[in-house]
């Protein structure tokens, strides 16, 4: 699909089963951000295949649904709200990776999805 190529960023879900495939499909100077282990805990992967390509590989913990719902509580008892710089409707997400990749933002970048706001 890249032409040997490789993808620039990969969202790796699946942990040390998949984790490897991931490596190997990212191109030198991508990342992988690995926020899942669906597959275990426990995995072979080949360090000098991330050296080799000078790979940023990013963890990612997001918590429990209840450590979600606790910090929503938290967050609406203590009238805290995100920071929002712009918004845009789903048709304009390509704008919004423009604006991202341009960094010249303060706060989130929201893209709308459906009807309700």
């Amino acid at each position: 699909m890249t032409s040997g190529r490789g993808v620039d960023r990969v969202i790796e879900v699946g942990g040390p089963g998949t984790l490897q495939k991931s490596i190997s499909c990212t191109r030198v100077g991508g990342a992988v951000q690995l926020i899942g282990i669906l597959t275990g805990a426990s995995g072979k992967i080949v360090p000098t295949d991330i050296m080799r390509k000078s790979l940023k590989v990013h963890g990612i913990y997001v918590g429990s649904k209840a450590m979600f719902l606790e910090m929503n509580t938290f967050l609406a008892n203590q009238k805290l709200h995100p920071v929002v710089d712009e918004v845009f409707d789903f048709g304009q997400a390509q704008n919004a990776f423009h604006c991202m990749r341009g960094a010249k933002h303060f706060g989130k970048l929201v893209i709308r999805v459906g009807s309700n706001s």
